[in-house]
């Protein structure tokens, strides 16, 4: 911006992000999105910000979560990098994307997974990658560690239900549209979004 040297737009092929880069430590900071916020307001916040540069040393959220969920991509199994990814975005990032994260708070996010409760194994999903998410941002420095000593907002349901000799027979002779796809997951004992995400060559 000719106005406001270090403020600037980020043009991605489905957004434009207003953004503040200070000179010296080359820091982007996410502080709106066009046309929700238009320039004179984007400007304004970037020219507040600027006029006090200590607030770049606070990382948001969405800035955080990206590097966690690209740190995990490279560590951990497709399938579990995916999920943690989906928890991710669908349940934490629409609330505390934009949230400086020493400003976020303990009962915040509990709120989130607990306002999930009715489907149990989700609420439990949720918070085992919040709680990562957290101790792996308190180690690099981002914030304290607010899910420390919280407890699983549920406790999982181990499914014992198996089929019986006749019940995999009827099911093995079965015809229809999804027959062979039963088949396979017969065979192979995996999930059906595992199998789903399958690739046969």
């Amino acid at each position: 911006d000719a106005k406001l040297p270090a403020f600037g737009i980020r043009v991605g092929k489905t957004t434009r992000t207003w953004i503040v880069i200070p000179s010296q430590r080359r820091v982007r900071k996410v502080i709106g999105h066009y046309p929700t916020m238009p320039l004179m307001k984007a400007r304004a916040t970037a020219r507040s910000l600027l006029a006090n540069r200590d607030t770049f040393d606070e990382v948001n959220f969405g800035e955080a979560a990206e590097q966690f969920i690209t740190v995990q991509k490279a560590r951990t199994r497709p399938k579990s990098s995916y999920d943690l990814e989906r928890h991710m975005r669908r349940h934490l990032f629409p609330k505390l994307q934009h949230r400086a994260l020493p400003d976020i708070k303990t009962v915040t996010v509990m709120g989130l997974i607990e306002a999930i409760l009715e489907t149990p194994s989700q609420a439990i999903h949720v918070f085992v990658v919040a709680r990562q998410f957290f101790r792996w941002a308190a180690a690099r420095g981002y914030c304290r560690n607010i899910m420390e000593g919280q407890k699983p907002p549920a406790k999982p349901k181990r499914r014992t239900r198996i089929l019986s000799d006749d019940e995999s027979r009827n099911l093995w002779s079965a015809t229809g549209l999804f027959a062979d796809y039963a088949k396979l997951l017969l065979l192979t004992a995996q999930r059906r979004c595992e199998l789903r995400r399958s690739h046969f060559t």
